[in-house]
């Protein structure tokens, strides 16, 4: 059950909380055991997590690159980074290479389950009482799902780890046979590169019957759309930018220069809500109209009469 938008729309939401599990194959790796970890960064993990009867170690680790690139076609490839200082991966390789060798967990099932503080066990707190909000175990944002492609370091301090999607199906050329200009002499006379705006609009369709939502930034003197996922529960009629998408942008590409969503049905004329919320990010927003095939562009300033 995804989490109710009015919570993450909050001024304050509760902290976001992420969990990881590693799950082996029982072909490759001789057993299908799950590990679990959560990386302790917020202030409320002191300790061992627990999650829909489960609990999760607490261990230095990091995941990160899960943010989807339109502009490239490709699929994310995270990567999981875990400490090894105490050589429990170390350990973990030695078992699953007795099976397969030279295997270092290739293909281990790797899922990202995101929840928010309010919703933790009551076990986690002290007095069995949740301080944040009302447990619920089926609130989670929708989980991601990858296995282990390849170990890229190993030494005493970490072992790291690239991730990829069941559907990445590297080094495949589609389509397989290559176009080039003894066979079609117009090739590459009138290339042209797509425009952020173009990219927008692309994902917009793409989306549909959704609404699509992204963010624009300026790279390397260059303005480029970033597309992010709607987490919105009626997304066909409002949208719901994921704020760790908005997160990675503002770390990767610094500042957010305008927030960009479509309106599948109906004209590109902001609503009240879309008014409301321009207002409250403070930056520039377009709203692309896909029937109309328009654009609309204002900002926190402008006054705007609402249709």
């Amino acid at each position: 059950m995804p989490i109710p938008v009015s919570e993450l729309q909050k001024i304050n939401p509760s902290s976001i909380i992420e969990l990881f599990t590693l799950t082996l194959d029982s072909t490759l790796h001789g057993s299908t055991d799950v590990q679990r970890f959560h990386a302790g960064t917020n202030d409320l993990n002191n300790t061992d997590l627990v999650w829909q009867g489960n609990t999760y170690q607490k261990f230095p680790c990091e995941a990160t690159g899960f943010q989807f690139d339109g502009s490239s076609g490709s699929i994310p490839r995270p990567t999981f980074t875990i400490s090894n200082i105490l050589g429990t991966i170390t350990a973990l390789f030695a078992t699953v290479n007795a099976v397969t060798a030279n295997n270092d967990l290739n293909g281990a099932k790797f899922t990202r389950i995101r929840t928010l503080a309010r919703y933790l066990d009551a076990a986690n707190f002290t007095g069995g009482t949740n301080p944040f909000g009302t447990p619920d175990t089926t609130q989670e944002l929708p989980q991601e799902i990858y296995f282990i492609d390849r170990k890229v370091v190993e030494n005493f301090e970490i072992v790291q780890f690239e991730l990829a999607s069941e559907l990445d199906l590297i080094n495949l050329q589609l389509p397989k046979r290559v176009a080039t200009r003894d066979i079609f002499p117009g090739i590459g006379t009138f290339f042209k590169s797509m425009t952020w705006q173009q990219d927008a609009f692309v994902h917009a369709e793409q989306e549909a019957p959704r609404e699509s939502c992204g963010l624009l930034i300026n790279y390397q003197n260059e303005d480029k759309y970033i597309p992010c996922k709607n987490l919105a529960l009626h997304n066909d009629l409002q949208f719901l930018l994921d704020p760790l998408d908005w997160a990675d942008t503002e770390d990767k590409y610094g500042k957010i220069h305008a927030v960009i969503h479509s309106h599948p049905i109906g004209t590109e004329h902001p609503s009240e809500a879309d008014i409301i919320s321009c207002k409250r990010s403070n930056k520039t927003w377009y709203i692309i109209g896909l029937k109309t095939k328009r654009w609309f562009k204002f900002k926190p300033t402008d006054k705007i009469e609402t249709l």
